[in-house]
């Protein structure tokens, strides 16, 4: 049986660590997007240039 409205998970991992940053689960949509930047910008990392180099 197929889902109505899917879920996606978005996350960000750390690869030199190994370790998962943060995460958020929502539909796919540019809004759950921008909350997972949100999470990566309050944390303190800095997002563009990891964006930008990937």
């Amino acid at each position: 049986m197929l889902q109505k409205k899917p879920r996606w998970l978005f996350y960000t991992y750390d690869r030199v660590k190994r370790k998962l940053l943060c995460y958020v689960f929502g539909c796919c949509t540019e809004a759950t997007l921008n909350r997972l930047l949100t999470l990566l910008v309050n944390s303190g990392l800095n997002v563009l240039n990891d964006i930008i180099r990937t």
